[in-house]
C-alpha cells in the first residue's frame, strides 16, 4: 500500500501492515556520507571488496539477467545495466544516459538505507508475518516506476533504459524525473 496510508493510519489493522513509523525526514542534503566518496568508505569498508575489476565484471550477469527480469540478488554491488552500487554515495560517475543516472542514485539510496539497517527485507525466507532488517539490498522485492515527465509501467532494479524511458526525456519540462519504489511484501493474516 502506499506510504500515504501509513502516514494517515489508513487500513492499520490489514494484517500486512508493516508495523512502525514512516520517515519522511531522511534528507541527502543532510546526510555527510552522502557526498563523500572517502567518509563513506570507513562506514561501508565492504567496498574494498567489490571495487575491483573482476568484481565489477560479473555485474555483466546482473544486467543481462535484469533486462528479462530481476537482478541476481547475490551480486548485491550491481545495478544491472545501470552501473555499480558502490561507493553509497550520491557520486554516480555515469554520464549520457540520465534515466540511468537518476535509477542508479536512487538504488544507491535504497542500498545505502539496507546497509544501515533503516531499510528492511519484506520478502522471502524469514520476513513472511515480519520485515526483518538486511543488510544488503533484495532486489527482487523492488521495482521502480517513472511518474513524471511521462508515466511508465514498473520495472525491475537494472532494466535496459530503452524498455522503459525512451522517449520520456525531452529538454525543458522533462529534464526532471520522479521515480516511485514499489516494495513487494511478503505477509500473513492472523
Amino acid at each position: 500500500l502506499y506510504p500515504v496510508f501509513s502516514v494517515l493510519n489508513l487500513f492499520s489493522s490489514l494484517g500486512c501492515m508493516t508495523q512502525g513509523g514512516f520517515d519522511l525526514a531522511y534528507l541527502t542534503a543532510f546526510d555527510p556520507l552522502w557526498s563523500n566518496d572517502e567518509l563513506s568508505f570507513l562506514l561501508h569498508p565492504e567496498i574494498a571488496l567489490v571495487a575491483n575489476p573482476v568484481a565489477q565484471a560479473s555485474c555483466a550477469a546482473d544486467a543481462v539477467a535484469s533486462s528479462g527480469g530481476f537482478g541476481i540478488n547475490e551480486l548485491f554491488w550491481c545495478a544491472g545495466s545501470w552501473g555499480s552500487v558502490y561507493p553509497l554515495t550520491g557520486n554516480n560517475g555515469a554520464t549520457g544516459d540520465l534515466p540511468a543516472v537518476y535509477a542508479l542514485s536512487a538504488v544507491k539510496l535504497l542500498a545505502k538505507l539496507h546497509n544501515e539497517l533503516l531499510a528492511f527485507k519484506t520478502t522471502g525466507e524469514g520476513s513472511l508475518c515480519a520485515a526483518r532488517p538486511h543488510r544488503v539490498i533484495v532486489k527482487n522485492q523492488y521495482k521502480l516506476q517513472l511518474a513524471f515527465p511521462k508515466n511508465t509501467r514498473a520495472f525491475p532494479i537494472g532494466r535496459v533504459t530503452a524498455r522503459w524511458a525512451a522517449g520520456k526525456w525531452y529538454p525543458g519540462q522533462g529534464e526532471d524525473w520522479v521515480l516511485v519504489l514499489w516494495r513487494k511484501k511478503d505477509c500473513c493474516l492472523l
